[in-house]
């Protein structure tokens, strides 16, 4: 392995690190679902609707610090908008300000995704405070479900649109 290679590795590893320990503790990502205490999110969506909230303890940092609240929305796409001059835009059934969300953790429910994936900017964003692009697959579509943990407690009410 070369040394490119081993500072790719590390990065890659890093940054999955960082996306895992966004999730609630004891949560299991798979290639099409997102397992939070053994419930399934594409699951919930399908039963109660979107948006859907899941709340659970986010593990510690493992430096001993306790551990915290964490929360999970789960949206549908209601658009997909091309680049026009500006970055990819996907309209969703929530309005994510106030919940503080984990951008580069967000996932898709429902379907396996594999291969090419675009930046995409969440939408709606009244107060612009969602500026970071997030990386979803090209192919994605309305009535996707899209899952996204969340650093701040909120309430259905303020974010349902």
């Amino acid at each position: 392995m070369t040394l490119l290679h081993t500072m790719i590795a590390g990065r890659v590893a890093a940054l999955r690190a960082a996306e895992t320990r966004a999730w609630p503790a004891g949560t299991l990502l798979t290639a099409d679902d997102v397992l939070v205490a053994g419930t399934s999110l594409a699951e919930l969506a399908r039963t109660v609707g979107t948006p859907a909230l899941l709340a659970g303890a986010t593990s510690g940092t493992g430096t001993g610090a306790p551990s915290r609240r964490s929360l999970v929305v789960v949206v549908q796409v209601d658009a997909v908008i091309p680049p026009m001059h500006r970055p990819r835009e996907v309209w969703i059934d929530a309005e994510l300000e106030g919940c503080a969300p984990v951008l580069s953790a967000v996932r898709v429910l429902g379907r396996a995704c594999a291969g090419h994936s675009h930046r995409y900017r969440i939408r709606p964003d009244r107060s612009e405070s969602l500026a970071e692009l997030v990386r979803l697959p090209a192919d994605l579509h309305r009535h996707d479900l899209l899952a996204i943990p969340c650093t701040s407690r909120v309430a259905l009410e303020d974010i349902r649109r």
